[in-house]
């Protein structure tokens, strides 16, 4: 009897052996794609531009002279500017500049005044970074604050 006893308890011993190495599997495999999505998101925050200007709030004025701003990864040498309305591309502002923050010049001629126009700035060598400003308000025109003050 004591020699089946210890048959059945080398068994046992085996078997949890076997388990014991399937649990430890499952949680090396488990930690690592952890850290894998860990690194995704690291990646993915490193990989989108930013678009600093325009903001919400601002209103540009037709044939004014406008300023883009955004902050995009280190790796990105040359992006081209968008402008939307909405959803909607509707002018390509420049197909190619330096990827140095910042772009000024006169666009926007004539378009529909509206609340929901907006910048794309993308990377030129992968079109899949990119980033959109806040919405932004059109006007086909300024006119100065009228004096409302009587003397």
């Amino acid at each position: 009897m004591n020699r089946k006893v210890k048959e059945i308890v080398n068994k046992i011993k085996n078997k949890m052996n076997i388990c014991s190495v399937i649990v430890i599997v499952i949680l090396v495999l488990l930690i690592s794609l952890q850290i894998i999505a860990s690194l995704y998101q690291l990646y993915l925050r490193n990989t989108t531009i930013t678009v600093t200007c325009p903001e919400e709030g601002n209103i540009w004025y037709s044939k004014g002279f406008h300023t883009v701003k955004w902050m995009a990864p280190d790796f990105t040498t040359h992006v081209k500017i968008e402008l939307y309305k909405g959803d909607t591309r509707i002018e390509l502002v420049v197909d190619i500049t330096k990827n140095d923050g910042d772009y000024s010049g006169t666009f926007m001629l004539d378009y529909v005044p509206a609340w929901n126009y907006r910048i794309k700035i993308i990377d030129c060598n992968n079109s899949e970074i990119f980033g959109f400003s806040d919405y932004f308000e059109y006007n086909l025109y300024w006119e100065p604050p009228t004096n409302t003050t009587t003397k």
